[in-house]
């Protein structure tokens, strides 16, 4: 893993070919790798500490602790965790769990981009739906 010239997160195989990237359309050439206490991965702008990309934004298949699931135009994006195709494929899979509050928020489990399951309205405290 490392910072590119064009300041993304990449990682490389033995060849020093790109197997992966994070992709930041308006790369920073001065920038660093920071991995938090929290387990966030945050690619930062050396000359004023902004945060240019964070792995909790960018989440897989793994909810971290302080992580949060966000909905909607309110949050500004809508962030949802995919499974995996199966246990020894990552490619994605066909469930996502996240939040929807097309509404009132509730959480959700899609199969593809049907419902699957959901957790019932949130009160301002809890899903009312989840004993």
């Amino acid at each position: 893993m490392t910072v590119s010239d064009d300041g993304n997160l990449v990682v490389l195989n033995g060849k020093n070919e790109v197997l992966w990237s994070s992709n930041v359309t308006n790369g920073v050439q001065n920038s660093s790798a920071l991995l938090t206490d929290d387990g966030n991965l945050v690619l930062q702008d050396k000359t004023n500490g902004n945060t240019v990309w964070e792995s909790f934004q960018q989440p897989s298949n793994v909810l971290a602790r302080n992580m949060r699931l966000t909905a909607g135009e309110r949050a500004g994006k809508n962030i949802v965790l995919r499974s995996w195709n199966s246990h020894s494929d990552p490619y994605i899979g066909s469930f996502s769990v996240g939040i929807d509050d097309l509404e009132v928020p509730e959480a959700f489990v899609w199969n593809g981009s049907r419902p699957y399951w959901q957790s019932g309205p949130w009160n301002g405290r809890i899903f009312i739906g989840i004993p």
